[in-house]
């Protein structure tokens, strides 16, 4: 699909698996629960959103002085316009020592370096309340006071319960196991049989299941069988110990089973 894609649209065409971007959203607010309210504002209709827009007059400023141009919105990035030089022009700007393109498509830099020079057709991209709520104005001077430093804080080990399955689980499993401390487990309840999420994740390169349990460099996933309208299925789960849960639908379970419990 995306080679065809590529033919037909070539660099104007970018493909977007809106299941992986969402499993990858659900995988990310589950280790950190407060990015969902983040995302939701964000994306949704209501508080903040993302606006992008150009401002002529801050061509020549640097990204570090845009951040204390607004007092009304967060600039969090740069919308870079595309150019396009004819062959004299290119020819010119070389002879003349200059860094030149025939052709540099628009480029979008999330947190850009302080000393980013904005450019002629550049868009500034803000969070804000509304698309005419900031403007502008002269740049807020620098504290003269240092700022203090913030020790990071370690990951800690987490226990997290999945309960459903989706035919990118296994994918949502890798991308966990590259953001968890070390120690961490994760216990997946479906209906699905063992033996089909073991072939599911060897397609995706995973070691080979050992009494229910995948061994993944971080993590472990220990598999139960049953259903989360069971409750002796769900007792037999450690939630005491469960630090977050999420529940995605499952694809074995019919439109009716999930509507029965006892």
């Amino acid at each position: 699909c995306e080679p065809a894609l590529q033919l037909i649209g070539a660099t104007l065409v970018e493909p977007v698996t809106v299941d992986v971007v969402m499993g990858r959203l659900l995988i990310v607010c589950a280790q950190n629960p407060g990015l969902a309210a983040c995302y939701e504002s964000l994306l949704g209709f209501f508080g903040d959103e993302l606006y992008l827009k150009e401002w002529p007059e801050l061509v020549g400023c640097t990204f570090g002085e845009v951040l204390r141009t607004f007092p009304d919105a967060v600039p969090v990035g740069v919308q870079r316009a595309e150019v396009t030089m004819s062959l004299h022009e290119h020819l010119r700007a070389e002879g003349a020592g200059s860094k030149a393109y025939a052709h540099k498509p628009a480029e979008l830099m999330i947190n850009p370096p302080d000393d980013y020079v904005i450019e002629e057709g550049d868009q500034i991209i803000v969070i804000a309340e509304d698309d005419d709520a900031y403007q502008p104005t002269t740049p807020e001077p620098l504290p003269r006071n240092t700022p203090v430093r913030v020790r990071a804080v370690q990951p800690q080990p987490q226990q997290l319960l999945i309960i459903g399955w989706r035919r990118d689980l296994p994918t949502m499993l890798q991308l966990l196991n590259d953001i968890v401390a070390p120690g961490s487990v994760v216990h997946v309840l479906s209906e699905v049989s063992l033996e089909t999420r073991n072939m599911l994740m060897y397609d995706v390169d995973m070691p080979p299941m050992e009494d229910g349990c995948h061994s993944l460099g971080n993590m472990e996933i220990y598999h139960h069988t049953g259903s989360s309208t069971t409750r002796r299925h769900l007792r037999r789960l450690p939630l005491e110990a469960i630090d977050s849960i999420l529940i995605i639908a499952d694809e074995s379970a019919g439109s009716q089973a999930s509507l029965q419990s006892d």
